[in-house]
């Protein structure tokens, strides 16, 4: 068998649990940053790659070295009679499972069988006894989820949103948990109102009362989430872009504690509070991404001061809007 994981958390698991075979884990937050169109898996990890450094989640070289590594034991997953994928229901998880059906389909060409191991938890909260049963309970995939999962990722790369906002609404029973994730990456899309992201309301609205601690703000902010799929470094990295320019919306306290690394664990310590515009863009008295000007990647769509595509939270969908 040959497994492949969402992360080393399950990837520890399921070697303390005994499976036989090689495990690979994909490692990728492709709910952040670009993910366009690109004709290979090795062309794609180069984009991921530069991306995820550009963060300060990891050094060039280290994540570089991780994605060839990654990319090389997953092209050799031909010489096994199965496959066996470990994933759980979240928006991480899904585009990942959604990444790695497409190349099974288009790329490898695969001729074994595909199996899921799939939970609506988190892997961290098994034991490695657990791991048995989990592996006798996979389901196979069928080429149905295949070809479902190929059609959404070419949508998610796509430049523009509305092949993917249109198929949302389409039948997905195939891989029954990535309507709702789906439905969750468009909430982080700016909204309409305030131009903020659903993760980052999450983080200001728990500022509105006092000043607190990233630490302090983490879990409430998950719990917040009907699945969980934030990790520490992402959250911290969220948190530096809220204040990290001219529109900040937070400021740490005090002002030398500024985060000035993509993931510092000293940094989860430091105060937070909301600034004056923080507390307007919160109030919905202004558009903040349209504000500041950053732009913001969700799947192959540079969301920019031209590209102006707003999560409408009456319609649930995204919506193309202007600003004059």
């Amino acid at each position: 068998m040959f497994h492949v994981t969402d992360g080393d958390v399950a990837l520890e698991l399921l070697r303390a649990g005994g499976v036989e075979g090689s495990v690979i884990a994909w490692r990728d937050v492709l709910h952040e940053g670009p993910v366009p169109a690109l004709p290979s898996l090795e062309a794609l990890s180069r984009v991921r790659g530069h991306f995820i450094a550009s963060c300060g989640w990891a050094n060039a070289a280290d994540v570089t070295e991780a994605f060839t590594s990654r990319d090389a034991q997953f092209r050799h997953a031909a010489a096994h009679d199965e496959v066996v994928l470990w994933f759980e229901a979240d928006l991480y998880d899904q585009l990942q499972l959604l990444q790695i059906l497409d190349c099974f389909g288009s790329e490898t060409n695969y001729q074994g069988n595909i199996s899921l191991v799939e939970i609506d938890g988190c892997f961290g909260r098994l034991k490695p006894d657990d791991v048995p049963d989990l592996v006798n309970s996979r389901t196979p995939i069928s080429a149905d989820a295949v070809a479902v999962a190929a059609d959404i990722w070419t949508a998610f790369r796509s430049d523009t949103p509305e092949k993917l906002r249109d198929r949302v609404d389409g039948d997905l029973a195939a891989v029954p948990y990535l309507r709702d994730a789906l439905q969750r990456h468009f909430q982080e899309y700016p909204w309409i109102g305030d131009g903020l992201t659903r993760s980052e309301r999450q983080i200001l609205s728990k500022l509105s009362d006092r000043p607190k601690t990233p630490a302090q703000l983490f879990r409430p902010c998950l719990e917040d989430e009907e699945r969980q799929f934030l990790g520490d470094a992402v959250f911290l990295w969220l948190m530096r872009q809220l204040g990290a320019h001219d529109h900040a919306l937070i400021e740490f306290m005090p002002r030398g504690g500024q985060i000035t690394t993509g993931f510092a664990r000293e940094a989860f310590d430091i105060p937070v509070r909301l600034t004056d515009l923080g507390r307007d863009v919160l109030a919905r008295r202004l558009d903040w991404r349209h504000l500041c000007g950053r732009s913001l990647w969700r799947g192959g769509v540079e969301l920019s001061c031209d590209n102006t595509w707003r999560f409408d939270p009456d319609a649930g969908r995204v919506v193309s809007v202007e600003f004059y």
